[in-house]
Order: C-alpha cells, then sequence, then structure tokens
C-alpha cells in the first residue's frame, strides 16, 4: 500500500505543477507544498516544489535542486538537519520540516543558501505540518506507523507571527492524525480509519469542525482550485468542495 500512496503523490503533484506552470508562465511558479494559496501537495510527501526548485528530504538531510530546466535538474544545495526529518511543506519563502521531535523552519527566499529561523519541539511522534502566514498545524502521531510508538495523537495549532519563536496556542486529541490540508479558512485533517475531519480556523484559539468524511481510512489530502484529492489506505478519493458542508466524490481508483 505505501507503495502505491508513494506513487500517487509523485504522479499528482507532477501533474499540478506542471498545470500550474502552464497556467501563468510570467508568474512564479506556485510551490507544490503550500504557497499563498491552497497547497497542492500531501503533507506527509518528501518533497516539496517551490520558486522552481525542488527540496527533497531523507532521514537527515535536504537536497535542494534547481528545475527550471526540468529535464537536467541541477543541485544547488544540500543540509544536514537532524535525524528522524520526515516531511516537508513550503509557503511563500518559508519551508517547513516536520521531524519526529518538532518543526524545523527555514527561510528559502535564495533556494542556494536557505536560512535556519527557528525549531518548535515536541515531545517524539510523527509529525506532517502545513501552515498559513501567521499559524502552522500540525499532527503528532503515535501509532505502529510512526517510528516513535510512544506519545500522544493530537492537532498542534502553532502561532508562527514571530517565525524566530513558534509558540503553541492549543492541542486537540484525535484518534489517528496524519495528513493534513489547507485552503483560506479551512483546515482539512486525515484522522485514519476516523476518516477526515475539515475545521474552520478563523478562530485559531477556538477550532470549529463544520464537516467531514467518513467510511475512509485516510492518509494524506492534496487540496488543489477547490478540488480535495484524499490519499486513502484503499484508493484515491476525489471530491469537489464549493460546498464546504456536503463534498461532492467526482471519482475514486481504488488499489
Amino acid at each position: 500500500m505505501k507503495r502505491y500512496i508513494y506513487i500517487a503523490f509523485v504522479v499528482l503533484a507532477g501533474f499540478l505543477y506542471s498545470c500550474n506552470k502552464s497556467s501563468d508562465s510570467s508568474e512564479m511558479s506556485p510551490s507544490i507544498g503550500g504557497g499563498d494559496g491552497p497547497g497542492v501537495g500531501g503533507s506527509m510527501a518528501k518533497f516539496t516544489i517551490a520558486n522552481d526548485h525542488l527540496f527533497l528530504i531523507n532521514e537527515t538531510e535536504l537536497l535542494i535542486y534547481n528545475i527550471i530546466n526540468e529535464a537536467s535538474p541541477v543541485e544547488v544545495g544540500n543540509l544536514e538537519v537532524e535525524f528522524g526529518i520526515e516531511t516537508v511543506f513550503s509557503m511563500g519563502s518559508k519551508l517547513f520540516i516536520g521531524s519526529d521531535d518538532g518543526v524545523y523552519i527555514y527561510d528559502i527566499s535564495n533556494p542556494a543558501s536557505i536560512l535556519y529561523l527557528s525549531h518548535y519541539e515536541h515531545i517524539r511522534s510523527c509529525d506532517p505540518v502545513v501552515a498559513n502566514d501567521s499559524i502552522a498545524f500540525s499532527t503528532l502521531n503515535s501509532m505502529s506507523s510512526c517510528r516513535w510508538q510512544m506519545g500522544a495523537n493530537q492537532l498542534d495549532v502553532i502561532d508562527i507571527r514571530n517565525i524566530v519563536d513558534p509558540q503553541l496556542i492549543s492541542s486537540y486529541n484525535m484518534e489517528d492524525p496524519k495528513g493534513l490540508g489547507l485552503d483560506g479558512i479551512y483546515l482539512f485533517v486525515c484522522n485514519g480509519a476516523s476518516g477526515m475531519d475539515i475545521y474552520d480556523i478563523s478562530n485559531p484559539y477556538n477550532l470549529n469542525r463544520v464537516s467531514g468524511i467518513t467510511g475512509i481510512d485516510a492518509y494524506d489530502v492534496i487540496i488543489h482550485n477547490n478540488i480535495l484529492v484524499l490519499i486513502g489506505k484503499d484508493g484515491l478519493f476525489q471530491y469537489n468542495y464549493d460546498n464546504i458542508n456536503n463534498l461532492e466524490l467526482l471519482s475514486n481508483i481504488l488499489f
């Protein structure tokens, strides 16, 4: 199943990146992992694309490639981060790396020479992360799919307005939290066998669950132009969420 999920990430991210570039080549290419608008990549992914650069992680290292010439990527930098880094997400000029001990935040204004900004630390758990300009959201998972079978299963809401000193706002207990997606005032949180929850984050101090999807063992979510691709244990499920209270299933591909 993990093999199918990996293939799904690569195919979907590559396709959406190509669509974004072709739709408006005059502007800076949007980030596959995030950006100022809706994110176009899964939060559990090991790579993200921002500003014509690919940011790729392994367990200890961040690798950076210039992909202006897509047929011939050029490595322009690498950075030792920490053992146990797991996920990567980009938002504007910021890069968020989820690790088993917290979230590392970098300035990627110059992709060839990125700058460390801060580290938000938590108990050891799996840790995907998404963010907007002021708030980051991170899920902690202590289940068997994670290296650390300990700690908490929760959603953390983190104030990043002072990017060099992120502060925890609140935590929400969950069953089996995994990947996340963010679009405007809505946060999409995969919760394993419990499905996916959708929260209104207008008040980050008091998230309000407004909708969700059940009957799917949800692993991660990809969001683009009001289309949601839910990656589950048994397949890919595509929804339209123009009506956030009543998502419309458009298609599915079963594994």
